[in-house]
């Protein structure tokens, strides 16, 4: 696998992080009633109608305890008072290469078991207690998938470990030499293929060994927040790129806004600052509903220091103008999944934390904590449909529609960092990175 993937070596917070997992699930096991925890790798699915199969990609709660990435057969085994188990099955074949196999350094705290004969395991899982939960995204089993236990996991899962967080850190210094070269392919003229294949080579990885699929918006294709298409045209205005890269499963995500047009790069330079003072005010304790209302108003003043918008900041939000340039949340729980889990919940039971009546729909509501990872991505967009509904409102009398159309061909501008809650702050991976980059 590529080093993008997996550090070679377990990182020294690893034997905490595991310790840390045990008696989590020791926990779980006595808040649900169960006796064991069985955690597949997950299925490797097949393409319909064919004898291929789609890229792996392990079910996190298994990758939470180990960096295996190219064996579905595997299974962890969690039993109260035991060293947790490992059991993978490796049939001899010369059609596929046999799993790689994290080193020593990882393996050492589990008691793996290697079956070449599926009968084996079988057997082996016949044994578990009766009472055994299943995390497996192809059970449908009694004691599969509970929400009970999902819940209770998915709440712990939002504070990081030491390790979790080092995992990050790593991949989010991997991203930024990425992204430096995807810049570089777009001042030089490149099309969006250009740069994606930019950004791959410069991370050392394959497409399907992103987190997440990259997202290279030339032009007005930005205004499509998730674009995923390949462009071939040559020489774009602008580019929003949206990518990341994983180290051991967790996931770094990163998004820059460039542009060769100097009006519309002011105002990426004034979403950059934004962008700042917002990663700035992050801290324990307070609600992150709250964040996006700061992330309105500013861009609420934006709008009005760049003459878009000829209304005062606090009656755009009120007039509900600004989520037509700011349709999106300001950011999200990041860690095992790109969006990760744990970002609408207030407590174990899986109660809803209450996001502002204004957001309903954000993808973060809960009170920050430190140990959390999570994104701060505001943006500035100009989306045709968005823009068309504002024009049938009376308040459209106040928007600068000749400067909305010239910006438009540009699509729109997404700033995303990083970054790690501390007791008193935030720390921000991915400045940081940006900053202690230095090409070879």
């Amino acid at each position: 696998m590529a080093s993008t993937t997996r550090a070679s070596s377990a990182p020294p917070s690893y034997a905490a992080h595991v310790n840390t997992l045990v008696s989590r699930y020791t926990e779980a096991m006595h808040h649900c009633g169960y006796k064991a925890i069985l955690l597949a790798a997950g299925e490797q699915l097949p393409m319909f109608l064919d004898d291929q199969y789609y890229p792996h990609r392990p079910n996190p709660h298994f990758l939470q305890w180990l960096p295996l990435f190219d064996t579905p057969d595997a299974w962890i085994i969690c039993l109260k008072g035991q060293r947790p188990r490992i059991i993978i099955l490796s049939p001899a074949s010369f059609w596929h290469a046999d799993p790689e196999l994290p080193d020593d350094s990882y393996l050492q705290h589990f008691d793996v078991e290697v079956h070449t004969d599926a009968r084996m395991v079988d057997a082996v899982l016949s044994k578990l207690p009766r009472k055994t939960a299943i995390i497996d995204p192809a059970d449908s089993s009694k004691y599969a998938n509970q929400a009970k236990l999902l819940n209770f996991l998915h709440f712990h899962r939002s504070i990081k470990t030491d390790y979790e967080i080092d995992c990050i850190r790593r991949a989010t210094g991997i991203a930024v030499p990425a992204h430096k070269a995807a810049k570089e392919v777009f001042l030089e003229g490149g099309s969006g293929f250009d740069i994606h294949l930019a950004f791959l080579k410069a991370a050392g990885c394959s497409e399907h060994e992103l987190p997440y699929p990259d997202i290279i918006a030339c032009n007005e294709n930005a205004a499509t927040l998730h674009y995923e298409r390949r462009t071939h045209e040559i020489n774009p205005a602008s580019l929003l790129i949206d990518a990341g890269t994983s180290m051991n499963g967790y996931a770094s995500d990163i998004t820059r806004t460039y542009s060769n047009n100097d009006e519309f790069a002011a105002l990426i330079t004034s979403v950059d600052a934004l962008q700042l003072e917002l990663c700035r005010n992050i801290r324990p304790g307070i609600s992150f509903g709250d964040a996006q209302n700061d992330a309105h108003l500013g861009i609420a003043r934006i709008l009005k220091e760049h003459q878009l918008v000829d209304m005062a900041p606090v009656a755009m939000i009120e007039q509900s103008i600004t989520p037509v340039f700011f349709p999106h949340g300001l950011g999200h729980m990041l860690g095992l999944q790109v969006h990760d889990m744990g970002g609408h919940m207030a407590d174990i039971t899986g109660k809803r934390a209450t996001p502002p009546k204004a957001h309903p729909k954000l993808r973060m509501s809960r009170m920050l904590e430190a140990g959390m990872v999570l994104t701060i991505e505001p943006g500035l967009y100009f989306i045709p449909t968005l823009l068309d509904e504002l024009r049938k409102k009376p308040s459209s009398t106040r928007v600068n529609w000749a400067l909305v159309e010239t910006f438009s061909k540009f699509g729109g501008i997404r700033i995303e960092d990083n970054l790690v809650i501390t007791k008193s702050g935030a720390e921000n991976l991915t400045r940081d990175a940006f900053t202690k980059y230095s090409p070879t």
